[in-house]
């Protein structure tokens, strides 16, 4: 019996593929990897550190903040205007008033004389030509500060009237309004009559409703009705009733307020009375008060 082992089998050595089965097997089996879910790896799992950087790091320092730079000139305290308190500035605003040109009516009255009297011969008028218009330009000035000093205590006394009930200031007050209302209706009120009246800025009609409008901002204080009954020099009741039929006759006050001023009056009027009736009671002084007289 024959013991030897087969010859082997011969391997046939496989067919090589072609270019197109090649790349059909190509495409099948990126179908089949993509088909199949993908597993995360270790390596992927892992968090890859950042790359160091080679340049060393520096701190950023942060620019603090440019100073605001403050400009400031140098300050003259001597030219400083000065703070006045609200009894100073009345003070100062009456004296304003009671100044020649705070509201130059006799100044008009002279203007007027001098430049409207036809007695005046050619030769004179001619003469005093320069003098006149300067003495009108000034007239004109002085008569726009005024309005403007009424129009402001108008307003100051419509608004705050405290300042100007003190015993300092409320007597002033009380004469200056009751002097110019006599000049604007008293008896010579047709001395200020002027044929251009606006040349000089004055309005006859609209500066006494202003001032009737100060009387009627102070006519509920006490202070005030006694201060106009002591100004024996301006005051007097009928002017108080001409002003009221000049401002109804010309619509420049309501009826309101002209049966307010007509009440003032006539408080007014009984602290007259009342004053009248205390110094007849206490009659003349006594003899043995009296200094003895000197030759």
């Amino acid at each position: 019996m024959d013991s030897s082992p087969p010859p082997p089998e011969s391997v046939q050595e496989p067919t090589p593929l072609s270019d197109s089965e090649k790349r059909l097997a190509k495409l099948q089996q990126s179908s089949n990897n993509s088909s199949e879910p993908s597993q995360p790896t270790a390596s992927s799992s892992k968090t890859v550190p950042a790359r160091a950087s080679i340049l060393p790091k520096t701190p950023v320092q942060e620019k603090p903040a440019s100073p605001i730079k403050k400009y400031s000139l140098p300050v003259n305290k001597e030219q400083l205007p000065e703070r006045l308190g609200p009894s100073q500035f009345v003070s100062r605003l009456l004296a304003e008033f009671d100044s020649p040109e705070g509201l130059p009516l006799d100044f008009i009255k002279e203007v007027v004389y001098k430049v409207d009297d036809e007695g005046f011969d050619k030769q004179y008028r001619q003469e005093r030509e320069s003098t006149l218009r300067a003495d009108e330009r000034s007239a004109t000035s002085y008569m726009s500060l005024g309005n403007e000093t009424v129009n402001m205590l108008v307003y100051m006394t419509s608004e705050v009237a405290d300042p100007f009930l003190t015993p300092q200031m409320v007597e002033r007050l009380a004469a200056m309004l009751d002097y110019n209302l006599k000049s604007l209706v008293g008896p010579k009120c047709t001395e200020l009559k002027v044929r251009n009246p606006e040349t000089y800025s004055f309005r006859p009609k609209d500066l006494l409703s202003q001032l009737v409008n100060i009387y009627l901002n102070l006519c509920k204080h006490k202070e005030f009705i006694q201060a106009v009954a002591r100004d024996r020099r301006s005051y007097d009741r009928a002017y108080f009733s001409k002003a009221a039929s000049i401002l109804l006759k010309f619509g420049l006050n309501s009826e309101k307020n002209v049966s307010v001023l007509e009440k003032f009056v006539n408080e007014v009027e009984k602290t007259i009375k009342l004053e009248l009736e205390g110094e007849e009671e206490l009659g003349d002084v006594p003899e043995e008060f009296l200094g003895k007289r000197t030759s």
